[in-house]
């Protein structure tokens, strides 16, 4: 197997593990080599010259990303070295933790979308039946307009079918 660059293999060994200085441990790799192959980088960000040929703007963009890679590493390194088996465990459970009850938190909003959108729905459906309703109103009110309309050009009584019309109508507005 190709050895693997982007990790280094510890320098000094302990007694427990029976290791030499500058070989492996058994588990192959250390948490600490990491942190320092991290602060090596970040020195070298850090410590990097911006080009006399930038412009002010570029430069500024240059040294934005420089800032936010420094502050990453700084987050990374000081990560690398506070983490131990234990508080790994730990933060490992807290983790865990915190995904269930973002799952739970999740599952409570759908189901109050799924509320929401049923309230919507209904509502939905009142206003269509009152739309519905007022465009059979409209046609009885434009029916009744022809009738009188006819009645009046022919300066007749009222027609009983045309009674009859006004008399539904006005039941209906009764309501």
């Amino acid at each position: 197997m190709a050895p693997r660059y982007d990790r280094k293999p510890v320098l000094v060994g302990t007694p427990t593990n029976k290791t030499k200085i500058g070989s492996s441990s058994a588990t192959g790799y250390s948490p600490f080599a990491d942190s320092r192959a991290l602060e090596l980088i970040l020195n070298n960000v850090q410590g990097e010259i911006v080009g006399k040929n930038i412009s002010k703007k570029q430069h500024s963009l240059v040294a934005k990303n420089k800032r936010k890679v420094a502050f990453n590493l700084k987050h990374t390194v000081f990560k690398k070295k506070a983490s131990s088996p234990l508080s790994q465990q730990g933060e490992f459970m807290t983790q865990e933790h915190e995904a269930k009850m973002w799952k739970y938190k999740r599952i409570e909003v759908q189901a109050q979308v799924r509320k929401a959108k049923r309230a919507l729905h209904e509502q939905k459906e009142k206003i269509h039946k009152k739309r519905q309703e007022l465009k059979r109103l409209k046609i009885i009110e434009s029916e009744l307009r022809q009738i009188l309309d006819k009645c009046e050009s022919q300066s007749q009584e009222l027609s009983v079918t045309s009674a009859s019309l006004v008399f539904r109508v006005r039941v209906f507005f009764s309501w």
